[in-house]
């Protein structure tokens, strides 16, 4: 029994005899959806390694998986097209495995929260133009085999993987401050600062126009387009009140921001470990 999700035309539960490979399977299910193109998939659920489309022919057996680099797991086939930001994805899957972290070891514990803050600013644009200083792929290293239980292990796998064969994505966030693959998923200018209140769509490059903006009571001269962590360091706020507003979306603020607003605190804190 193989369950199959993402985006194909109909997803589901499918009885196949083991070995049977993800060409077919996409056939039994319809196809990609839209007319999409197979940009990667995971054989066995979000726990086991990424897959891409020249793996479309892997027998889908616990040999065959394990020699294109993955697990068969759970059969939980999931399915993603070239819309899909992997980055993105990634961080979506680690936030979830954060989040069901029990706290007891601490490569797990302390590594999910980690893999989860670097992701976010990889994601949201702080890190524009500043470079693989805290990759994420270190703190992987160092909670593979080391965690009590499998979870520490399988939340590592979509990272792995997901540099592995998509290097050059995770790269270009930090080249262009923005999504390469989704340009709306970028993250707040400076024009949610000059009272729009909103998050741009799209990432406006820096240019030679200088726009006055103030943080927190301070005023600053800053290139058209600058991101607005950009200009809060500029004045020493590298945590901004108006990035905690609920005019901006939480997906602009830095990636601690969330639990500075629950915790009533105006700088990033770390939620304690659940017991």
């Amino acid at each position: 029994m193989v369950s199959i999700s993402g985006h194909v035309v109909r997803p589901g539960q499918y009885e196949v005899p083991l070995g049977t490979t993800l060409r077919t399977l996409l056939d039994m299910a319809g196809g990609m959806r839209a007319g999409g193109e197979l940009k990667a998939w995971t054989p066995g659920g979000s726990s086991t390694p990424l897959l891409t489309a020249q793996h479309l022919d892997t027998p889908m057996d616990f040999e065959g998986v394990v020699a294109a680099g993955s697990l068969l797991g759970t059969a939980a086939v999931m399915v993603m097209d070239q819309s899909v930001c992997m980055v993105r994805t990634c961080l979506r899957l680690t936030e979830f495995y954060a989040h069901e972290s029990c706290g007891k070891c601490t490569p797990c514990r302390e590594g999910t929260y980690w893999m989860t803050q670097i992701l976010a600013r990889l994601e949201s644009g702080i890190d524009y133009g500043r470079g693989p200083r805290h990759p994420p792929w270190k703190p992987a290293t160092n909670i593979f085999g080391r965690s009590f239980c499998a979870l520490g292990d399988g939340a590592v796998s979509p990272i792995v993987s997901g540099i592995q064969y998509f290097r050059d994505e995770f790269i270009a966030h930090y080249e262009l401050g923005r999504c390469p693959v989704s340009p709306r998923l970028t993250r707040a200018t400076v024009h949610c600062l000059s009272g729009r209140g909103r998050t741009d769509d799209h990432h406006t490059p820096p240019t030679t126009d200088l726009v006055t903006v103030t943080i927190d009571g301070i005023e600053v001269n800053v290139p058209k387009g600058t991101l607005i962590i950009r200009a809060a360091e500029r004045v020493g706020r590298p945590d901004p009140a108006l990035l905690r507003s609920p005019r901006c979306s939480t997906r602009s603020a830095p990636a601690a921001s969330a639990w500075s607003r629950s915790r009533g605190s105006a700088s990033p804190s770390r939620p304690a470990p659940r017991r």
